[in-house]
């Protein structure tokens, strides 16, 4: 009776160190595959703000034709942070990091239309004591966006730990949106070890 008592204490330490392990083994692939990057400040070069090289999103209201007053500036007339701009104000571009997961970035379009551009700065931190690579990816984008890199520091770069780096992208409204369209996509980040060299999806 007391081998039987002994083999069933031996069979359940077993079990549990097993499930233990497993949780382990998930936790950390979650952690490396997800979570160990950061953005720590996302902006466009149309909300009204001066951030960084964006010089000409001071927010003065223009004389010509403006819907937003000083929550935005004169529309971009080309796809850069420093771009010119046109005489009017029409559309209006913020991007901010979410809430509840500081992997992704969220942008809202207002009042878009057939060739606004609009450029976002993005900056990431590495949480992680390792190097690793980070690859932008686009998600849950309302149709007739085109985003595109204008730089590219964050794409397959080796970033050291708690190291910071940033990368802008240009967005593009297509031809095929009606004037006046409310506007949203996200920017999601994956990242990996920088001794791996994994494919990721990215635009």
């Amino acid at each position: 009776m007391g081998r039987i008592s002994i083999l069933i204490v031996l069979a359940l330490m077993v079990s549990s160190l097993v499930v233990l392990a497993g949780a382990g083994e998930a936790k950390g692939k979650k952690w490396w595959g997800r979570t160990a990057i950061a953005l720590v400040d996302v902006w466009t070069n149309d909300d009204g703000r001066v951030n960084g090289d964006d010089i000409g999103d001071v927010g003065d209201v223009s004389p010509v034709f403006d819907i937003w007053r000083r929550r935005s500036s004169n529309d971009p007339a080309v796809a850069a942070m420093d771009a010119e701009r046109v005489d009017k104000d029409v559309a209006r571009c913020k991007a901010y990091v979410k809430r509840h997961n500081p992997r992704k970035a969220k942008v809202k379009i207002w009042n878009a239309y057939p060739g606004y551009v609009c450029t976002i700065s993005v900056g990431l931190i590495n949480l992680s004591p390792h190097k690793l690579r980070v690859w932008p990816e686009l998600i849950d984008a309302d149709p007739g966006i085109t985003v595109a890199r204008v730089s590219d520091p964050i794409a397959k770069k080796k970033l050291r730990p708690w190291r910071t780096t940033h990368g802008e992208f240009a967005i593009t409204i297509e031809n095929t949106v009606p004037q006046g369209e409310h506007l949203e996509f996200e920017i999601d980040l994956w990242v990996t070890k920088a001794r791996r060299w994994c494919k990721f999806p990215g635009f």
